[in-house]
């Protein structure tokens, strides 16, 4: 994704940056060092997703404690790797479950939105390489 649009994503949920800081010899949290790996297209989905999950919060009443490790994209589909700041609660395992299907039911429509433009798309092959592309976006694809 271009850095403009991670930034925008950022400033709009500042709980993207407050993420555990990197090790010195290692990388702890791939987000951290990579940011979001996959195209422009699902910048909407994304930002959508993490409306719904901080309005999840809010209706709680609580702090997002939601410490994103990966946004990536894996066989054609958007993949949130994820734990949470305060560990497991017997208090938050609601709100917890909540944000689990949210994520989850965000990963499932991204096999639906075109990863490069946004637009209704479908899973398409080029060899060994697996997208999530609309007609147009295709056609480059394979060129």
């Amino acid at each position: 994704m271009r850095e403009a649009l991670e930034e925008k994503l950022v400033k709009e949920f500042p709980f993207l940056e407050e993420n555990s800081e990197q090790g010195e010899d290692r990388i702890d949290n791939l987000y951290l060092a990579f940011g979001f790996e996959c195209d422009d297209g699902w910048y909407e989905l994304l930002k959508e997703m993490f409306k719904e999950i901080v309005d999840r919060y809010k209706l709680a009443g609580l702090a997002v404690d939601l410490e994103v490790l990966q946004i990536k994209e894996k066989f054609a589909e958007l993949r949130v790797y994820y734990s949470f700041k305060q560990g497991d609660s017997p208090v938050n395992q609601e709100l917890r479950n909540d944000i689990d299907k949210i994520i989850e039911a965000y990963e499932n429509k991204s096999n639906k939105v075109c990863e490069s433009c946004g637009a209704e798309g479908v899973l398409r092959k080029k060899g060994y390489l697996m997208k999530t592309l609309c007609d147009q976006c295709y056609a480059k694809f394979i060129k």
